[in-house]
């Protein structure tokens, strides 16, 4: 008859340590993996015995559990007992290797511990209405031109970039991702605007002196950092300025810790051409806005969102840049988002990208329609289009989002929450918090949203 004991590793390995099937786990991770033992000490062999291993299995979370129940299945009962003399002996080879299986497989999970299960806790951004009218400053740099009166920023091109500060008045009742509604379908005017007045010239000495002394404490994981906002094509200084207090107040950056870059673009959507010179002559002065922002920020971490064509100066500023051995590098995170930028240029100069930040993420959508636009019109296909990346560049991360938005469908880095949790997690904890039912994880590439939409799809990869 056989008998079945306690399976002995040898005192080479374990110490002698007599454990059962699962205690290799207990055994060998002991104050590494407690989320691994504690499930383990619930689902030992005899519990599967009485629960059933599927059962079993399904109370368990991660890469290690996944294969070990994997290994439960393949070799069930007599793989994880040692048959005695008296018993048949062809079980030893299947036991010996479910054995192996099961301390590769924890040795493997400790280097696949997901980067969401390190991550500490930050707030998630729900879906809420401001609870009150808020104040927000956002500093600037911008190479448009002002008005006579110095009240405000106009279409046309400066010799040099000019500084300052706005502050964005944000209504109660604005919904988290939105610049508001203009009362005519909701109940009262909820949009983000400008006052008279509360646009402010600096020189560029005096917009160093107040970002000093208004920048957030640098210690603050949620301050710690600056954010520069760079918009795209068809934005006045009035938008870039409320985007830029949008995305800051929604990521919780930190008041004056947000700031934006304004290149001229032409409040004008059939000026497409124009807007592509100038974004062009614009590179020499976001330079040296950059470097003005880096000189301010005092040690603390400068984040960068650039927008469409936004793209295009930037991808050329950060291929100037030099970054010596050891030197550390001048940017934590850069966020790409529905870059207007040709495929073949982005992948020609978009290795800079690794030299200068911490980490680039680019995002891009199937149902950008003004990507879709831009696609048509330069007859290549753009980095910020399609249903899979168009332009992979290994350790740039690639974001496809099917989340559905509204029409033309091309600002939803700022608009959509999982989204916007994803760059607050990026921007705080340097790395992404992708979980849950909508993100699902390829290769070389995440999707979020829902994937199958038929008809919906404006703007489509074109081949290689």
């Amino acid at each position: 008859m056989t008998r079945s004991v306690a399976f002995k590793f040898p005192d080479s390995f374990f110490r002698a340590n007599p454990i059962n099937s699962f205690a290799v786990a207990n055994t060998y991770w002991h104050g590494r993996r407690r989320h691994v033992r504690q499930w383990l000490a619930t689902c030992d062999l005899e519990q599967r015995e009485k629960k059933g291993t599927k059962q079993c299995c399904a109370s368990g979370h991660g890469f290690s559990l996944k294969i070990v129940c994997t290994i439960l299945h393949r070799y069930p009962g007599r793989a994880f007992h040692r048959v005695t003399p008296s018993s048949d002996q062809t079980n030893r080879p299947s036991m010996k290797r479910a054995l192996a299986l099961i301390a590769v497989s924890l040795l493997l999970a400790s280097c696949a511990t997901t980067e969401v299960q390190r991550l500490p806790p930050i707030p998630e951004i729900k879906a809420a209405y401001t609870d009150k009218e808020v104040k927000y400053p956002v500093l600037y740099g911008t190479s448009r031109m002002p008005n006579s009166a110095k009240t405000a920023y106009l279409d046309q091109r400066a010799g040099r970039v000019q500084y300052g500060r706005v502050i964005v008045t944000i209504p109660k009742g604005r919904m988290t991702g939105s610049l508001g509604e203009n009362g005519i379908f909701s109940p009262r005017d909820t949009r983000l605007a400008i006052a008279a007045g509360d646009i402010e010239f600096h020189s560029q000495d005096s917009f160093m002196a107040l970002a000093k002394s208004q920048l957030g404490a640098g210690a603050n994981p949620e301050s710690g950092y600056l954010l520069v906002f760079i918009h795209g094509y068809n934005n006045s200084f009035e938008d870039a300025a409320l985007r830029a207090a949008q995305l800051g107040f929604d990521l919780n950056v930190a008041p004056n810790n947000m700031m934006f870059f304004s290149w001229a673009a032409n409040k004008n959507y059939r000026k497409y051409t124009h807007d592509e010179a100038t974004a062009d002559a614009s590179e020499i002065h976001l330079e040296a806005f950059l470097k003005t922002v880096r000189a301010a920020a005092g040690g603390r971490k400068v984040h960068i969102i650039a927008h469409s064509m936004g793209n295009r100066p930037l991808l050329r500023v950060i291929s100037r840049m030099q970054v010596l051995p050891g030197e550390k590098k001048p940017f934590g995170q850069i966020i790409l988002a529905a870059p207007d930028v040709d495929r073949d240029v982005f992948m020609h100069y978009g290795q800079n990208y690794l030299k200068v930040a911490e980490r680039t993420t680019v995002y891009l959508s199937p149902f950008d329609f003004a990507m879709q636009l831009s696609q048509d019109v330069h007859f290549y296909p753009r980095v910020g289009c399609g249903n899979k990346p168009q332009a992979e560049i290994k350790d740039i991360d690639s974001i496809v989002s099917f989340i559905p938005e509204d029409f033309p469908a091309h600002t939803y880095v700022a608009s959509t929450l999982p989204l916007l949790n994803d760059v607050k997690n990026l921007f705080v904890n340097g790395k992404p918090a992708r979980q849950g039912a909508a993100w699902k994880a390829y290769p070389t590439y995440w999707t979020v949203g829902p994937a199958h939409q038929p008809g919906r799809s404006s703007c489509s990869a074109l081949p290689g």
